[in-house]
């Protein structure tokens, strides 16, 4: 991931990840006024500052409980170049969501307005087009599995870690029912590391994205080679 964004910022593209949820508590910012700059500064990514301890006070109870807790990440991808990705076989969010979905503890992802827009009529959630400008960007900045130039812009969701000490009932593997029991340590959120895997995986599918388009005409082809 690290790799690929320097290959990204050689063209000014750059994925920036963080979180905005833990458990129930969620920031109630709309999504252009998270603070990217102040999660690479925080210990646990948040881009809401004023939900930093709220946060952290969060993962603490669910420690102290023994317990986990889940979280959320958004990530925004900035300055993308339009007509990356493919219209069937290798759309750009189908790719980013099998990346995504791929990292540990991730249980789903979504775009733009993600599930919202099945609550929406037509006139809502499509982005309308004037003066070579895409007016709003409801659908993540993705659209018939194609980048449109807006910010990409999707949600992953990570669920607890099922590694908690508190005792759970399970089966050996010859099926006798038994009590497992942890001991060692289990991070209680993994949702906050998890944000950065999220931001490196996105990193590496913009990169291949960016490879794959140079032979998406033979000009392009032709040029590569020549």
């Amino acid at each position: 991931g690290a790799v690929a964004n320097m290959l990204l910022r050689e063209f000014d593209i750059h994925v920036m990840s963080g979180i905005y949820g833990v458990g129930k508590i969620e920031s109630a910012l709309d999504s252009h006024q998270y603070d990217f700059d102040y999660a690479l500064n925080s210990e646990i990514y948040t881009l809401d500052k004023e939900l930093e301890q709220v946060f952290k006070e969060e993962i603490l109870k669910a420690k102290k409980a023994k317990d986990s807790v889940g979280a959320r990440v958004f990530t925004r991808i900035k300055n993308p170049f339009k007509n990356l990705g493919e219209p069937i076989y290798d759309k750009l969010d189908s790719k980013l969501a099998h990346a995504i979905i791929g990292i540990n503890a991730v249980k789903a992802i979504e775009f733009g307005e993600g599930c919202k827009s099945s609550y929406m009529f037509g006139s809502q959630n499509n982005d309308f087009i004037k003066d070579d400008k895409f007016l709003s960007n409801h659908n993540g900045g993705i659209l018939g599995g194609i980048s449109n130039g807006n910010f990409i812009e999707f949600r992953t969701f990570f669920k607890p870690t099922p590694s908690i000490f508190l005792p759970q009932q399970t089966q050996t593997i010859w099926g006798k029912n038994t009590i497992c029991k942890l001991q060692g340590r289990h991070d209680p959120c993994v949702g906050i590391r998890g944000s950065v895997i999220v931001n490196a995986m996105a990193s590496i599918v913009m990169a291949d994205a960016l490879l794959v388009n140079t032979s998406s005409n033979i000009n392009n082809l032709k040029k590569a080679y020549k």
